[in-house]
This record gives C-alpha cells, sequence and structure tokens, in this order.
C-alpha cells in the first residue's frame, strides 16, 4: 500500500500474505498468525503482532528508516523477523518505533534464518526495537575456492582466518595468492561486495 491511509481510522487485519505499506495507516494494524508485515510505514493506532502463534515483519537493511507505531506494541507469541539484504550503517537496526507502551520482551522476537548470522540479538527499549547483528569485515584469502555461509573453510581474514556470515562486508583484492576464482555456494547476502 503507498498511498495516504491517514483518514482510514479503522482497524485494518492482515490475515494472510503479506502487506508492505510504504506511506501512513490511520488506525490499528492487526497481523495475524504467519501472516508479514513490511515497510516504513507510520500506524497510527496500535500494531498487535500475531495472535497466539505470531507473525511475521519484514525489514529492508538497505534504509535507515522504520515503521513507527503512533500507539501501543502488543506482541503475542514470537514475530519472525526477516532480513532483507542491505548494507547497515552499523551492527544495529532498528527494527520498528513506538511512541505507546509495550510488555514485549527481546525473546518476543526471532531472527529468521538465525545460523546465517552472527550472534543475532533483539533489544527492546522504551520507543523501539532493535537487532543487532555482530558483522565483520572480510578479505578474501582464498583458502579454498568456495565462497559458503558459515562452514569451517576459513577463506576469509579478518584480520585472522574466519567464515563468511550474512551482513558481513566483504573485500576481494589482491591479497590471497591461490583459488583466485570463487564458486558462490548457496544464498550469500553480505551487506557490502567491494572489488
Amino acid at each position: 500500500y503507498t498511498g495516504n491511509g491517514t483518514g482510514l481510522t479503522g482497524t485494518v487485519t492482515v490475515t494472510e500474505g503479506t502487506l508492505n505499506v510504504t506511506n501512513s495507516l490511520g488506525g490499528n494494524v492487526v497481523v495475524n498468525n504467519s501472516s508479514t508485515l513490511g515497510g516504513e510505514a507510520t500506524v497510527g493506532g496500535n500494531l498487535t503482532l500475531g495472535g497466539v502463534g505470531g507473525s511475521t515483519l519484514a525489514i529492508d537493511l538497505s534504509t535507515t528508516g522504520a515503521m513507527t507505531v503512533n500507539g501501543d506494541l502488543i506482541v503475542n507469541g514470537t514475530t519472525l523477523v526477516h532480513l532483507s539484504p542491505g548494507a547497515m550503517a552499523s551492527n544495529t537496526a532498528t527494527v520498528l518505533n513506538f511512541n505507546g507502551s509495550t510488555v514485549a520482551t527481546a525473546g518476543s522476537f526471532s531472527l529468521a534464518n538465525p545460523a546465517n548470522y552472527r550472534s543475532p540479538s533483539f533489544t527492546v527499549n522504551p520507543n523501539n526495537v532493535q537487532v543487532t547483528l555482530d558483522r565483520k569485515s572480510l578479505v578474501w584469502n582464498g583458502a579454498t575456492a568456495n565462497w559458503e555461509t558459515g562452514g569451517t573453510d576459513n577463506d576469509w581474514n579478518a584480520p585472522a582466518a574466519e567464515n563468511f556470515f550474512w551482513a558481513d562486508n566483504v573485500t576481494f583484492d589482491d591479497s590471497a595468492t591461490t583459488n583466485l576464482t570463487v564458486a558462490m555456494v548457496g544464498e550469500l547476502r553480505p551487506a557490502t561486495v567491494l572489488v
């Protein structure tokens, strides 16, 4: 939804699929179990995530903005947070802002594909929810020819031998002397790539 919905003062309920809102909605928003809400909109009322089983938030790491809830943040079950690929300005990104109250805790949120990230953690602050990723800046050393997520190959220097995880910054320079042709294995989501 890209329009201006500030005049919509009723409740918008996402019962299935994904609602991506890039502007504003004037009333409450309810995201049912297994449904997804994305975008950097302003929600004029309360935001309810999940019934019992939890819902999903889709977060775009390539922007510095975040959804803002003018009312309360209500989290039922565990909300799955899906991070889209993109460069992060720092190791911490705001998942959403809220101006009301919440009883949500860090345990109310879970990261999609957590094993693909370095030590992800959530923090619920008085007016926002943030995710922190232990990201590294890596330089290809060519220990093997495969660039994969995790693993045990130690194909990167940071400055010691290291493995790649999603949201890391990667550099391919002239320092590697072997395995100069790199095979990309599986889904790779670096924050930045410098060649």
